[in-house]
């Protein structure tokens, strides 16, 4: 895992699967626009004054656009939505 966000995973426990295990399906699975997650992280590092999107910004806006369904992921890989926030310094 790479970046701020690969670390906190990492620190929390959370590995990381080869992709021949992901589900051969999911491809199909409805989600959201690449353009909607950016435009999301870059309001977000916007608020915090930045003017680079980190991968915390992503996170959060991964986050905030998947609501539930994004925390029952991480919920499966042994991770907390807000413990996760909160070793990134945000504020869940």
């Amino acid at each position: 895992m790479h970046g701020e966000v690969g670390s906190a995973l990492q620190a929390l426990g959370a590995g990381e699967r080869p992709l021949s295990e992901l589900d051969a399906g999911a491809d199909e699975a409805e989600g959201v626009r690449v353009h909607s997650v950016y435009s999301e992280a870059s309001r977000i590092a916007g608020e915090h004054g930045d003017e680079i999107v980190s991968t915390a910004d992503l996170l959060s806006a991964l986050i905030e656009l998947y609501g539930p369904l994004f925390d029952d992921v991480l919920r499966a890989h042994g991770v907390a939505t807000a413990e996760l926030l909160e070793r990134l310094g945000r504020v869940p």
